[in-house]
């Protein structure tokens, strides 16, 4: 969802395209398990207890849970890898992310805010590989309510948006918090 090019364009819009969050998929929920295949990596439970316990799952498209599981679904506190690098680390409920979370990107972006039903939702933020910070009230991963970009550029504030993962800037702003035009 995020790209390594997170720095305003010049006209007022950043980017964070280039991997998506991994979607709660059936590659890695409980309908897609299986027992241990023959092959170079154990699948499946491969340590504790993956039914109503504390275990480590690895699932058949490699992405790896370890946490808390009830009722053979995550459930609790958990840490998912997934295979293209990316990881997520928080609450999980009936196989999905929901409650606190921080969603980590391969290139080294964040999502940190509440998730409910696999979605980031109502207040957030995005950390860029720049380090700059988006902080605002999120409706999913792809798009947000207004909020404030941090940019470490510039140092600047700026009231912003996100539209389809792409992050919609105005002018800075004043000390008063208003937003000053661009000339």
């Amino acid at each position: 969802m995020m790209s390594n090019e997170s720095a305003d364009d010049g006209a007022g819009s950043s980017s964070y395209k280039e991997s998506e969050v991994k979607e709660e998929q059936a590659e890695s929920s409980s309908s897609s398990r299986s027992t241990p295949m023959e092959t170079d990596r154990i699948r499946g439970c491969v340590q504790g207890d993956c039914v109503s316990g504390t275990g480590v799952y690895i699932y058949d498209n490699d992405d790896e849970y370890s946490g808390s599981f009830v009722n053979d679904l995550r459930n609790g506190s958990g840490r998912m890898k997934y295979k293209n690098g990316d990881r997520f680390e928080g609450s999980f409920k009936d196989d999905l992310r929901d409650g606190k979370g921080t969603y980590i990107f391969k290139n080294g972006a964040m999502l940190e805010g509440i998730f409910e039903m696999g979605k980031m939702i109502g207040p957030g933020k995005v950390r860029f590989p720049d380090t700059s910070i988006y902080e605002g009230d999120f409706q999913d991963e792809k798009n947000s309510a207004e909020g404030v970009m941090y940019s470490s550029f510039d140092h600047s504030k700026r009231h912003c948006r996100i539209e389809n993962k792409i992050v919609l800037c105005g002018g800075p702003l004043q000390e008063s918090g208003d937003i000053r035009p661009l000339h």
